[in-house]
C-alpha cells in the first residue's frame, strides 16, 4: 500500500482531497496524512490532517488514519484509481 486518495466532505463545505501514506518504519508501520488536490497531488504548504498513527502492519496504520479522517468528515469515499 503506496498512497491512496481520498475525498471527504461534510455538508456545508465544498469537498477536499486527502492522500494517506502508509511506510515501514523499522518494525512497525507508520501513516500520514496530508490534504492534495483531486488528482492526488499534496498542496503546497498542506499540513497533515492529524499526527503520525502507527501500526504492527501497513493495514492497520492506514486503518487507523482513515478513522481520524472518517471522525472529521461526514463522507469519506476512496478515489479509484487515484483521481476524479
Amino acid at each position: 500500500m503506496a498512497s491512496i486518495l481520498y475525498r471527504a466532505s461534510n455538508e456545508s463545505e465544498l469537498p477536499r482531497w486527502f492522500q494517506i501514506h502508509v511506510v515501514r518504519e523499522g518494525d512497525r508501520w507508520m501513516s500520514t496524512c496530508v490534504e492534495a488536490d483531486s488528482q492526488g497531488n499534496e498542496k503546497a504548504g498542506a499540513s497533515s490532517l492529524a499526527p503520525a498513527f502507527y501500526g504492527l502492519n501497513e493495514e492497520q496504520a492506514h486503518r487507523k488514519m482513515l478513522a481520524a479522517l472518517e471522525n472529521t468528515f461526514s463522507e469519506v469515499t476512496e478515489v479509484v484509481g487515484g483521481h476524479e
